[in-house]
């Protein structure tokens, strides 16, 4: 899979020309809907281009920020744990192998979950704008962001319907 999104990606650099055809044609990695994962992943392309250096490099960039947004989540939002120990749990989650498995990886799956995290940050701060921008990225990626923000606005829907009625079950 790797080989046909980098591909894919060095076609999409290469045919680039800032028109809206270029975009719908280019973009669309092996018949999915890559349009999110191709527009941050190009930023590499064009700075290393034919390399998939600099896809790894924003890869592993937008790996580091949402394992910052797992931190703060540990702290403020998830249990507020104290600082040590949100640092001991975001660093066992960075070790996982799934995890560093797809990092070094060309994968369109992987940024389902950067983004899904992104998502969840956004709502913690209170970030409507953010939320839709990092939702339509969901969508905009592969199928299975939709299920993804299915499931994830369903229990969204349900903890502010519970907010409303002043009752709180752990959601």
């Amino acid at each position: 899979d790797s080989a046909v999104y980098y591909s894919g990606l060095h076609g999409a650099s290469v045919n680039f020309d800032f028109t809206f055809e270029s975009i719908w044609n280019y973009f669309r990695l092996a018949s999915h809907p890559t349009l999110s994962y191709t527009f941050f992943m190009l930023i590499g392309e064009f700075l290393f281009p034919a390399k998939v250096t600099g896809v790894l490099l924003v890869m592993l960039f937008m790996t580091a920020v949402a394992l910052v947004f797992i931190y703060k989540m540990f702290c403020g939002y998830w249990g507020h744990l104290p600082r040590f120990m949100a640092m001991v749990f975001t660093f066992v989650i960075s070790f996982i192998p799934l995890f560093w498995g797809t990092s070094t990886y060309v994968n369109v799956d992987y940024t389902l979950i950067l983004f899904f995290i992104y998502l969840m940050y956004a709502e913690y701060k209170g970030q409507a704008i953010m939320m839709a921008f990092w939702t339509i990225a969901l969508l905009l990626n592969k199928e299975t962001g939709w299920m993804i923000v299915a499931g994830y606005y369903m229990i969204y829907l349900l903890r502010q319907w519970k907010k409303t009625k002043g009752a709180n079950f752990g959601l």
